[in-house]
């Protein structure tokens, strides 16, 4: 908490005391604070003479809150608004502790005499109030005394801040905005306690349950089980926080995501695999010199997600195989089998960065400042000029194609697990040498991939001869 103040202030010709107007006494007094000369140059003399000058300007003070008119409080939100605005100046020293006590009983009287007046009162004289109106009442009471620290929004804050350590900047605001959501429906000046199953599932049902999403057809679709899953495990990892920190007793999101259970009804899958007549259109409709077009092949002959190719550097090339040192999950390191059709194009790609990255030139974007940001912003604008409509082919489309291939293949699932970089199920790593089976049988595998004969060689022809050539740079920042 802030030191008192000393209302101390010195200008040339001495000391003086000044203190500034309580907000609900400035209609009377004025906006500006009050200043009295201590007529004196010398600094321990003004501190002896300040008491009795700061007693007669709060005597003042008394004496204008006396006919002060009553301040307005239309709801108990805003009555624990106004506590929480009070309790920092209160913390900043530009507000006495007293003074804001005083208000705020003032708009608490106000409130409950008018609760009175229109809905009566019980048995024993008290204001008939709904429970959530005496809930915030009390709370607005906590946050002027200063104990608003265990409120749900600090709390809140304090989590995402310990979770920056280990995850993205952008995970980090998709949970903000789904607590944001939730604290904005329950209140986020409330106590964790409050937070109760039943709390829990109307939230899930009335909130979650009904999120949808627009189509680019214009269609409203509910969101996927998948999304409205992820937001509810979101509520459910930031209440089993309060309840490891000693906050709460039992989490009551626990299992609530068993209730959300995607349709019955068939339904086209969210992504399909590209066909090589839609590569050929691809590749074809992009110069090869764009960065984009590397990355669209990267992409179809190795399955790998669009930050894992946008990354890949020189020495990621490690003899027959790429080498992905760091990504999403543990199962993202990994060595992946370089595609024959593949092979020219990296070795080109190598000789002729100048950047050390095998893609050079791209632009860092989004929370990440990743390097695949904006390219991935501009392959579903390419993809649309060029007649691929299909909301369903995006680039990480490029991951069911390589999988469903592989599969068709006869591949056991295990190793296309491995080669792709998702978790092995059933099993962990440490159970097998560091990555399960050998390069060679994944090399084999790769072997199986093929978007036709003429594709294959024509991508090898011409990624031989590719230099990518920077199409954008950054922009400069306007000087203040």
């Amino acid at each position: 908490m802030a030191a008192s103040p000393s209302y101390l202030k010195k200008r040339k010709l001495g000391w003086y005391v000044q203190v500034a107007v309580p907000r609900e006494l400035q209609p009377i007094l004025g906006t500006s604070p009050i200043l009295r000369s201590l007529r004196t140059r010398d600094e321990a003399e003004a501190r002896k003479r300040r008491h009795e000058v700061v007693a007669a300007i709060f005597s003042e003070f008394r004496q204008a809150a006396a006919v002060a008119p009553a301040p307005a409080a239309s709801t108990p939100t805003e009555i624990l608004q106004a506590a929480l605005m009070s309790r920092e100046a209160i913390d900043s020293g530009e507000r006495l502790q007293r003074h804001a006590e005083l208000a705020h009983e003032a708009s608490v009287d106000d409130y409950l005499e008018r609760q009175a007046r229109t809905h009566g009162v019980d048995a024993e004289g008290h204001p008939k109030l709904p429970a959530e109106a005496v809930s915030i009442i009390r709370r607005s009471y906590s946050a002027l005394a200063g104990r608003h620290e265990f409120s749900l929004s600090r709390l809140a804050t304090a989590y995402l801040r310990e979770q920056e350590v280990r995850l993205t900047a952008q995970t980090i605001g998709d949970k903000r905005r789904r607590l944001d959501a939730f604290l904005e429906w329950f209140g986020g000046e409330r106590e964790c306690g409050e937070i109760t199953r039943k709390v829990a599932g109307a939230y899930i049902t009335e909130v979650i349950q009904r999120r949808t999403q627009k189509l680019p057809t214009g269609e409203v679709i509910p969101l996927s089980a998948k999304t409205r899953i992820k937001e509810t495990s979101d509520l459910r990892s930031f209440c089993q926080w309060l309840v490891d920190r000693g906050r709460m007793d039992d989490n009551p999101f626990d299992r609530m995501s068993r209730s959300i259970k995607e349709s019955t009804r068939g339904k086209e899958r969210g992504r399909r695999s590209w066909q090589p007549a839609e590569l050929s259109k691809i590749l074809s409709g992009i110069e090869p010199t764009d960065p984009m077009w590397a990355l669209t092949v990267i992409g179809a002959y190795t399955g790998m997600r669009r930050e894992e190719a946008a990354t890949l550097r020189v020495e990621s090339i490690q003899g027959k195989v790429l080498r992905i040192s760091e990504g999403k999950a543990d199962a993202s390191v990994r060595s992946v089998p370089i595609h024959p059709a593949l092979a020219p194009l990296l070795k080109q790609l190598a000789k002729t960065t100048k950047d050390g990255f095998l893609i050079p030139g791209l632009l860092r974007g989004g929370p990440d400042r990743k390097r695949g940001w904006y390219i991935g912003k501009r392959f579903g604008l390419a993809i649309r000029k060029l007649g691929i409509a299909d909301p369903r082919l995006v680039y990480h489309a490029f991951r069911n194609t390589v999988i469903t291939q592989l599969l068709e293949a006869g591949i056991p699932k295990s190793t296309i697990q491995l080669m792709v970089g998702h978790e092995r199920e059933g099993v962990t790593l440490e159970s097998y040498n560091i990555e399960g089976v050998s390069d060679n049988v994944k090399r084999a595998a790769m072997l199986k991939l093929t978007f036709g004969k003429r594709l294959d060689d024509y991508v090898a022809t011409t990624g031989a001869r590719v230099v990518v050539k920077a199409s954008s740079k950054a922009r400069k920042k306007k000087e203040s």
